[in-house]
């Protein structure tokens, strides 16, 4: 089974151990436990800012527009799910609200979710008014999210 993973999933035996293990919702000991454990917050916040961008893109009134638009593109409301597309709102704290009860400022700040001027102690979002896709990796695990096409603002209402 691993073997199979591997090929067909095209990563390694321990990225294949814990793909299957995600999928049958066993727990497997984390590996590297200094490098894990420091990346685990990061990757925990890139998958929730993820999935809030998704929300956000699905809610009736806030993504309508931007799913219009995608829609007149020719991308399906199936094809955005499945590539997990978002959309970041427009102003300074949305992501950065929605999110700070679960992350310090400083693990959005190293996911590239958010900054801050320096001097400054509040934090702002990255990205703001953007259709927005995440690089998923083999297993699901978001590694990053980004804009759909760098300068293009999501479509206004």
């Amino acid at each position: 089974m691993f073997k199979f993973v591997q090929e067909t999933e095209k990563v390694g035996f321990l990225e294949a151990v814990e793909m299957l293990s995600r999928r049958a919702g066993i727990p497997v000991p984390e590996r590297h436990r200094g490098e894990r454990g420091k990346r685990a917050p990061l990757l925990e916040a890139l998958d929730a800012a993820a999935t809030t961008y998704e929300q956000w893109l699905g809610d009736p009134s806030l993504g309508a527009s931007a799913r219009a638009y995608l829609e007149r593109r020719g991308i399906t409301r199936e094809t955005q799910r499945e590539f997990r597309l978002g959309l970041a709102l427009p102003g300074w704290e949305n992501l950065v609200q929605r999110l700070r009860d679960r992350f310090t400022d400083d693990v959005l700040i190293e996911a590239r979710l958010a900054s801050r001027k320096e001097g400054a102690r509040s934090t702002f979002d990255w990205f703001r008014n953007r259709l927005m896709v995440p690089l998923v990796a083999p297993g699901g695990v978001v590694l990053a999210s980004g804009p759909v096409r760098s300068g293009t603002r999501a479509p206004s209402t």
